[in-house]
Order: C-alpha cells, then sequence, then structure tokens
C-alpha cells in the first residue's frame, strides 16, 4: 500500500470516527436537554403544588382567625348579657322590700362560724339591726349564740360582714352573688343562649 492510500484510510477512519463522536454527542446533548426539561417540568409542578398547599394553609388559617373572632364576639354578647343577669338579679337582692330582712337573716346565719361574731353592716341596714332583730339570730343560731352589732359602718351594698377576732367572713350580697355566679353562670349561660353542655 502506498503511503497515500494509508493517509487516505487513516483520515477515512478518522473521519467515519468523529463522525460517530458527533453523532453520540449529538444524542447525548438531545438526551441532556429532554432530562433536563423533565427536571424543570418536575420542579415547575412541585413548586405549583407548594403554591398551592400555602394558598389553602392561609387560606384555612384566615378562615379559622375569622371563625375564632366570630366565637370572641359571640362570647362577648354572651358575657355582657350574664353580666346584665346578675347586676339586675343583685338588684333585686337589694331591694329593701319585706323579703329583704329573711335574706339579711339568712345570710349573717349561713355565713356565721360560732355566733359570736361582731356583726358590720351598711348605713341603711343598721337599722335592721334591732335588739329585737339580734335575739332572733343568737335564737336561730342556738349554741349559746351571743351576736354584736358593731358601731363601725360596712362599705358593703348590702348584706353584712362577720368577724371573730382576726376572722372577717363577706356575707355581703355582692360577695354571695358572685360567688353563686361562678357555679350558676354555665347553667345561666344555657337559659340565655340556649346552649346544652
Amino acid at each position: 500500500m502506498s503511503q497515500e492510500k494509508i493517509s487516505n484510510s487513516i483520515i477515512e477512519e478518522a473521519e467515519k470516527k468523529a463522525e460517530s463522536i458527533l453523532t453520540e454527542s449529538d444524542l447525548k446533548v438531545t438526551e441532556i436537554k429532554s432530562r433536563g426539561k423533565k427536571e424543570v417540568e418536575k420542579i415547575r409542578r412541585e413548586q405549583e403544588e407548594m403554591i398551592k398547599q400555602l394558598s389553602e394553609r392561609e387560606k384555612d388559617k384566615h378562615i379559622s382567625l375569622a371563625q375564632l373572632q366570630m366565637n370572641l364576639e359571640k362570647l362577648s354578647v354572651k358575657r355582657s348579657e350574664i353580666d346584665r343577669v346578675f347586676e339586675e338579679s343583685l338588684k333585686i337582692v337589694l331591694k329593701r322590700d319585706d323579703a329583704y330582712k329573711q335574706r339579711f337573716k339568712k345570710a349573717i346565719l349561713a355565713a356565721a362560724r360560732t355566733g359570736n361574731e361582731t356583726i358590720f353592716v351598711n348605713e341603711e341596714d343598721r337599722k335592721l339591726l334591732s335588739k329585737n332583730f339580734v335575739k332572733e339570730l343568737n335564737d336561730a343560731f342556738g349554741k349559746k349564740a351571743d351576736f354584736k352589732v358593731s358601731s363601725e359602718t360596712a362599705k358593703i351594698k348590702g348584706g353584712a360582714l362577720l368577724q371573730e377576732g382576726k376572722i372577717t367572713t363577706d356575707a355581703s350580697f355582692e360577695t354571695i352573688l358572685s360567688e353563686d355566679r361562678y357555679f350558676l353562670e354555665t347553667d345561666t349561660s344555657q337559659i340565655l343562649c340556649g346552649e346544652s353542655s
């Protein structure tokens, strides 16, 4: 073989090899582009799903906040109505009618521990504390009771404060009603708002 044929053969072989490499490179480039497009599409779908989920969470959060606000407003209305009912109840309890003297007496007897307490009242209720009334208290309490009436006035709306030594018992109607309110509030709410527990 001549040198020219060998050269031509080598060149031809190199051209075939180069063409094969270029074809293979084109296939790899196409494959890489295809994978890249698929990857980009996958990332785009994932981001769209994430945005959708975030949007749903935000929507749920706003709905939850709106429901919470609505519940707080309902609670505020209920609380106002319950406050009104208990304020009206206190006015009724403090009404100086024929039954007031009995409520007053019951409050003192229920709060007394020994029957030897000193009774403090407001100026208006002082009129009720006659000697006869104190005797009725002592007789009703029994156990050699000896209630005394203080010359000092209590800063309460009605009812009494009972003191023996350093112990003072609050039998004012506002305190009694406040304590009862704690236990009656659920029932009152059910009556006023038509709810069941």
